[in-house]
């Protein structure tokens, strides 16, 4: 938290020298095509729009733009005196977040790729469960082998007479479509492979909650929630198959 927060005041301090100056839009630049000079950094024009157009969130105007960016490009000008860009740490770091970025693209691609439709009697389902308890226990593997031969389980979470209408939507949709005393297709709980693992939950019992109603539902709106989740186990069965079909040695001692 400390390294943060001295390199927050070291971006501040950097824009605030900087922003003195910075031209203010009536001095000519030095360089025809060319939107912002920094020391010997040449920023053009067409580079500077693009890098404006996916600007953080927070950044309200160009000239707040050019203040952040100044203060960014003077600290890596200061890492690469430093020859920091040439350690096996930041190659290393460099190296995982282009890999995480690229995994996290494709698959954004894929879930935007696929096309789900709900059936109307998976809807009526859902309605029906919202007037029923469940005794269900959740298991994480960290694999999709072990989470489809469920061996060893890992139990992260036994519930008993939990009303279905109180529990998190993706433990609702994979109770939805699981049948009583039967055990859930795994299901990738994140995009970020490093972080993610595979979620089973065995649906032990479904009972009537005494004198529940389920009153009036949008079904429209558990007709969106399912579709997400249908693309969830889509993209576990994607990956699932994937690896099935890879070719894969592993010549290293384990």
């Amino acid at each position: 938290m400390k390294y943060v927060v001295y390199i927050s005041i070291i971006v501040v301090i950097f824009t605030a020298i900087a922003g003195i100056t910075l031209f203010d839009g009536d001095e000519e630049r030095s360089e025809k095509n060319c939107a912002l000079r920094i020391n010997d950094k040449m920023i053009g024009k067409e580079e500077f729009e693009k890098l404006y157009e996916h600007r953080p969130f927070h950044v309200a105007d160009k000239k707040e733009f050019v203040q952040m960016l100044v203060g960014k490009e003077l600290l890596i000008q200061e890492a690469q005196k430093l020859n920091l860009h040439q350690e096996d740490q930041f190659r290393l770091s460099v190296q995982s977040f282009y890999e995480q970025s690229l995994i996290r693209v494709l698959m954004d691609r894929k879930a935007s790729s696929l096309k789900v439709a709900v059936a109307e009697s998976d809807i009526d389902h859902y309605i029906d469960l919202l007037s029923r308890k469940i005794d269900f226990t959740i298991y994480e593997f960290d694999c999709v082998e072990k989470a489809l031969k469920r061996e060893p389980y890992i139990s992260r979470e036994e519930n008993r007479d939990q009303p279905f209408q109180k529990l998190s939507m993706d433990i609702r949709y994979m109770v939805s479509i699981t049948g009583e005393g039967e055990f859930s297709k795994p299901v990738l709980s994140s995009t970020d492979i490093d972080q993610a693992f595979y979620t089973v939950v065995h649906v032990e019992k479904i009972s009537p909650i005494p004198g529940k109603e389920t009153g009036s539902v949008d079904r429209d709106t558990i007709r969106a929630k399912l579709a997400d989740y249908h693309k969830q186990q889509m993209i576990t069965d994607w990956i699932t198959d994937m690896r099935k079909k890879a070719d894969v040695e592993v010549f290293a001692k384990l």
